[in-house]
């Protein structure tokens, strides 16, 4: 890799990398075990892991000012805590306050909601896909962690995308390990440090196996076993040594051995099926086979070749000089899973595995538009690359309450009849007790969800209807309106007469009585709100279940919650008008384009309003 990395030689390959050796993991999992070891007042742990943390590139301090730092501690045998905590320099204090600040949180908030303080996140951060509610709000943070706007920031993904989709992908699995570790638990920042110190002590890896290309004529590097069934033009097989393919290769050592007396022996240590593998590496070339192999090895010790082609007629040997020493050691030496890709990477063939099989949903249309929480980019880190991040308190509430609806409607269409209130609460709370929430948050949204579902299924229960489907996903209909291909899950189709149907999305929140909206606020909701419904006709008429049988006639919004006063609101319905129809699909066209050619427009030139998001549509319409 690194020489193909050196003459500029682009690669296609499975990452087989232990994400926990990558250095942004080990910088962030080096973050929490400093706080752990602040919350648990271990001073000389904390010591000896401050200078590392401190030492880390994106806090951008000064080597010789923790040189004086260090020095200043060892000649008065001081404690880190106390000489930073109380530093002239107003980074360095920023920076010991946070960290102290954390550790008061650490036995208090979630290991995803941390998570996102050590990265740099937002743990009530938009999400657009539910209703933002109101919670007690936090004070502003003092301070930031630079750890996301470092390796994520949007210069990163311009300049250098394929660092920052490695990046990304081994952040995205550490996340994702960690959630699968022990989902019945709400997890701390201690069971991360926990997690990997297990994983190492097993010697487990964990590993990032998404696929990578850097460009569309790279060059294919795979195992053998991968390579069954493929075909190429030329075929390189590397190591043709005794030692990696032949008789004196090593076996693979089972972790547990099997009884003497079980007719069974591991597949793959024998002569032949070494052979038989070796056979699937040759045999995968067209027209051209290069068979490499090496003298000597890397103790400078005589390794055989391959004895297994020794007596094959026809093979050319061509003796290749081998590189000077000190360009090996110093090609060897750097990390090219870093450093040599940028130069050979292009934007297209690096995307092209996230764009292929990529379908548009109303929640990323909106996100895309909307220009006063981010835009574009916002669209490309949270919805395209899928930025991990804690489920928002907003997320989990709305998630729970719909969950819990459309387990009502299955069972009315079961029984024919809604279930108990005392059910619906119940179900209710087990699904919000899957979140993982902070415990201050849980009480409270647990009370908010089990009074609004009492309320709303008392007064409104007639809403729901057997013959009715409830979250009717559309995500293998194949809809596709101009080129845009799109996907979405629609909360319940209300079937009228023959061939027409009617669209309901509920809604948590703050109900609004109107579709004009009071505040700025209101009006960027509701303006999103109104394009999810005209959505959702285009999925409905566009589906392969439903297209020339359904037309939807009308949509509607259904307020699970009560307004100030304590009343619910009846819902807002929208009658769908051809011209915004067309205006509509045009737009969706437009941002589909964008999407396709990777072109995330910047738009800070547009006020964070209702106002600047509907310019900002008129520009991708005119364009």
């Amino acid at each position: 890799m690194p020489y193909l990395g050196q003459k500029s030689v682009p690669v296609a390959y499975e990452r087989r990398e232990n994400i926990l050796d990558a250095p942004i993991i080990v910088e962030l999992t080096s973050m929490a075990e400093l706080v752990v070891a602040l919350a648990e007042n271990r001073q000389d742990e904390a010591d000896a892991m401050f200078g590392q943390v401190l030492g880390y590139d994106f806090w951008k301090t000064a080597p010789e000012l923790l040189i004086d730092i260090s020095l200043e501690c060892y000649k008065k045998h001081r404690h880190w805590l106390d000489v930073l905590s109380k530093h002239k320099n107003p980074q360095i204090k920023a920076i010991t306050a946070w960290f102290i600040d954390l550790a008061k949180r650490s036995r208090l908030e979630p290991m995803e909601y941390m998570l996102d303080r050590l990265v740099g996140g937002t743990i009530s951060g938009v999400d657009n896909e539910f209703d933002r509610i109101e919670l007690p709000a936090e004070s502003p943070a003092k301070f930031i962690s630079p750890f996301k706007e470092h390796y994520f920031g949007s210069r990163r993904y311009s300049s250098a995308t394929e660092s920052y989709l490695t990046l990304l992908g081994q952040l995205s699995t550490l996340r994702q390990r960690l959630r699968q570790w022990q989902p019945n638990r709400t997890l701390r920042i201690k069971d991360l440090t926990e997690f990997v110190r297990l994983n190492q002590a097993a010697g487990l890896k964990i590993i990032d196996t998404n696929p990578h290309t850097q460009t569309t004529n790279a060059v294919q590097v795979m195992t053998a076993y991968k390579a069954k069934g493929l075909e190429f033009e030329a075929v390189f097989v590397i190591n043709a040594q005794d030692e990696v393919w032949g008789p004196t290769a090593r076996s693979r050592t089972p972790r547990i051995s099997l009884p003497h007396n079980l007719p069974i022996a591991p597949a793959g240590d024998s002569d032949n099926d070494k052979l038989r593998l070796l056979f699937v590496a040759l045999t995968r070339a067209k027209h051209t086979l290069h068979i490499c192999g090496y003298s000597h090895d890397l103790d400078n010790k005589l390794s055989p070749a391959l004895s297994f082609i020794d007596s094959i007629s026809g093979l050319e040997h061509q003796q290749i000089s081998k590189p000077t020493s000190v360009k090996a050691v110093e090609i060897l030496s750097t990390d090219w899973s870093y450093r040599f890709r940028q130069i050979i990477a292009d934007k297209p063939a690096l995307m092209a595995p996230i764009l292929e099989d990529y379908k548009l949903s109303v929640t990323h249309l909106n996100n895309f538009l909307d220009v006063a929480e981010g835009g574009p980019y916002f669209f490309l880190m949270h919805n395209l690359l899928r930025f991990p991040e804690a489920l928002s308190p907003s997320a989990a509430y709305g998630d729970s309450v719909h969950q819990t609806l459309k387990w009502l409607h299955g069972e009315l269409r079961q029984k024919t009849v809604l279930p108990s209130t005392s059910a619906i609460q119940k179900y209710f709370g087990e699904v919000l007790d899957r979140k993982h929430l902070k415990k201050s948050d849980h009480t409270r949204l647990s009370e908010r969800g089990r009074e609004a579902l009492k309320r709303y299924t008392k007064e409104k229960g007639s809403i729901f209807e057997p013959k009715d489907l409830a979250e009717r996903g559309f995500n293998n209909d194949g809809v596709v309106v101009g080129d845009a291909r799109l996907s979405g899950k629609i909360d319940v189709l209300h079937f009228k007469d023959v061939g027409r149907t009617e669209v309901f999305d509920f809604k948590t929140g703050r109900p609004a009585p109107s579709w004009q909206g009071k505040g700025e606020f209101e009006r960027i909701k509701l303006h999103k709100y109104r394009q999810q419904l005209l959505f959702y006709k285009l999925l409905v008429e566009g589906s392969a279940s439903y297209q020339g049988k359904l037309v939807v006639d009308k949509g509607r919004l259904e307020f699970i919650e009560t307004d100030a006063n304590g009343r619910l609101l009846p819902g807002l319905e929208l009658t769908y008008e051809p011209k915004e129809m067309t205006r509509f699909i045009a737009l969706i066209n437009s941002v589909w384009k964008r999407v396709m050619s990777l072109d995330f427009p910047e738009t800070s030139k547009y006020p964070p309003t209702s106002r600047g998001i509907l310019a900002f549509e008129e520009d991708l319409l005119s364009k």
